[in-house]
């Protein structure tokens, strides 16, 4: 058993290296095999060599399964020993690998743990009756029972050698465990080695992620200030990547003391030393990719930056000239009310008729409007370059538009009431005709609201048969519309409508005289002739008169002339 046990410790190595020759369990082996003169069932296949310890093992099992020796009909190795034959077969399978099998921590604490059972077992045999000193006390019973002189010896040396193999197994097991204990250090600290390698590289492959997808995200920079920020982020995220460039070349260096140590695979790890620096050459480019965006970025929000500056500029400069015309303007309709039917009175009004007339002119609303281009395409500009908002300005090129919409609306709506108080001013209306006026206004009020949408003026202007075209109407009905009260359209109230009456009345005197004067130079007739006209006027006016009318069978048209020249729409 002592033989057998001893193969245990020939894990890597037998256990008479390093005593200078075959001795302690081997040389007894060769000795008991010399002895005894058999050789194991269990021969080992052609080609593979076993250590000396574990051919002896395998021989004395053999044997012992098929011997009773010492022990009265029961196996030396004790019938039943499964924890023994455990250890027998661990040390068979140690020996044969080719570096002991003790690769890892857990192999080697097993092999500590089953030395532990073999030392429960070893010392719980030593104890029992068949150890030494029973088997000593054996040898002497048989020596006084009358054994044979040959036999005492043979027996005495067998007792003799088998305490020295107690003594040579207690020696090895104590200098294996030693072996194994410094083993188990070491593979607990290459243990250590791994999953410190495993931990670095996670971190550094989840700080790769996420700066990976921090460097690709989209751009939203849409001012300067943003896109500086966004760069001063990049610069110090550039430190961080120095930072870790220099952890990666750190977790290089522990890699190659790794497999200085031997260690070829880590089963704690995702991320070998190749996948993260093929990522942190790619974060790398991702940095420099996206500091070229951001110049870009930062050039063209400058760019911008700069136009509207510029549009503010120009909206500001045209709402101050704007302002100024309103400013006129309101001057000027401070005297509006002050009309009175004295003769200078009305000239003094119709000056300042002439002068707000003079602003509404085709020239100065083309003025206003060259006032707003250079705005409006600057503000195209930052249209189509997709930039709405200008954080240096409030105003934009439809308030500009507004605010001049507003002046021409002002100026209209006072020369409107300038020409009202002028015309009544000139007028001569008797009581009966106001009354007439205003019965005609509430007749055609069908709403009753006191004053008139635009369909009902259009019936207005339908009933005094006035021929005009739809634009003319338009214009008709904005020249004395406004909004009244709380009303969201524009409609006609009585002293509009009834500037518009007196207007019309005026016209109609005038087309009147006219007509007579015409009739009495002809003669009374319905047509006149060129010598009528040559008789009572001037070369140059006859001559302008006659390029004007129109031809009869006997002379000239001078009713249609007339209304023409003083229709009803002179005024308008």
């Amino acid at each position: 058993m002592l033989d057998r046990v001893g193969s245990f410790f020939g894990s890597r190595k037998s256990l008479d290296a390093g005593k200078g020759g075959k001795g302690g369990v081997v040389a007894a082996a060769e000795d008991h095999a010399k002895d005894h003169s058999f050789r194991s069932a269990s021969t080992p296949p052609r080609g593979m060599t076993m250590t000396p310890a574990v051919a002896f093992v395998s021989e004395e099992v053999s044997e012992l399964r098929n011997s009773k020796a010492f022990t009265r009909g029961k196996s030396f190795t004790g019938k039943g020993s499964i924890k023994m034959e455990a250890l027998i077969s661990e040390a068979e399978k140690t020996a044969e690998a080719p570096d002991g099998g003790l690769d890892s921590a857990a192999k080697v604490q097993a092999k500590l743990n089953m030395f532990a059972a073999y030392e429960d077992e070893l010392q719980g045999r030593a104890a029992s009756s068949l150890g030494v000193s029973k088997l000593t006390e054996l040898v002497g019973q048989a020596v006084e029972a009358g054994c044979p002189p040959f036999r005492q010896f043979s027996l005495q040396s067998r007792v003799a050698n088998i305490d020295e193999t107690m003594v040579e197994l207690q020696e090895a097991g104590a200098e294996y465990k030693e072996g194994l204990e410094v083993e188990l250090q070491r593979q607990l600290r290459l243990e250590e080695m791994r999953v410190s390698y495993a931990k670095q590289s996670e971190a550094l492959n989840r700080w790769v992620e996420e700066s990976v997808d921090m460097l690709t995200e989209v751009l939203q920079a849409s001012s300067v200030c943003e896109a500086e920020t966004e760069i001063t982020s990049l610069t110090s995220f550039g430190a961080d990547l120095g930072t870790q460039q220099t952890a990666l070349s750190s977790l290089a260096e522990f890699a190659q003391s790794m497999r200085d140590e031997g260690i070829v695979t880590n089963p704690y790890c995702r991320f070998p030393l190749s996948t993260l620096q093929a990522a942190m050459v790619a974060v790398t480019e991702a940095v420099a990719a996206r500091g070229e965006r951001l110049q870009t970025v930062l050039s063209s929000q400058k760019e911008f930056d700069a136009k509207k500056k510029v549009f503010a500029e120009e909206v500001a400069a045209v709402a101050a000239k704007v302002a100024a015309e309103k400013e006129e303007v309101d001057t000027l309709g401070k005297g509006v009310a002050d009309v009175t039917d004295a003769p200078d009175s009305i000239a003094k009004g119709k000056e300042l008729l002439a002068a707000m007339e003079a602003l509404t002119s085709i020239s100065h609303r083309e003025r206003r409007q060259g006032l707003i281009a250079p705005a409006q395409e600057l503000n195209d500009w930052l249209v189509d370059a997709g930039e709405l908002d200008n954080p240096y300005t409030r105003e934009g090129v439809a308030s500009l538009k507004s605010q001049v919409e507003v002046l021409e609306k002002e100026l209209r709506d006072k020369i409107t009431q300038l020409e009202s108080q002028i015309t009544r001013a000139q007028a001569d209306i008797a009581p009966e005709q106001y009354v007439e006026i205003k019965s005609n206004f509430s007749h055609f009020d069908k709403s009753g609201d006191g004053t008139l949408t635009k369909e009902e003026f259009g019936a207005v202007l339908k009933s005094l048969d006035l021929e005009l075209s739809p634009e003319e109407e338009e214009r008709m009905f904005g020249k004395f519309g406004a909004k009244h009260g709380d009303n969201d359209f524009v409609s006609v109230d009585l002293p509009s409508f009834t500037t518009f009456m007196l207007q019309q009345l005026k016209a109609k005197d005038t087309v009147e005289a006219l007509l007579e004067a015409f009739s009495c130079v002809a003669g009374g007739r319905d047509y006149i002739t060129a010598e009528d006209l040559r008789s009572c006027l001037d070369n140059d006016t006859a001559t302008f008169l006659l390029s004007r009318m129109d031809g009869l069978d006997l002379g000239l048209d001078y009713k249609s002339f007339a209304n023409k020249v003083f229709g009803v729409m002179r005024n308008s």
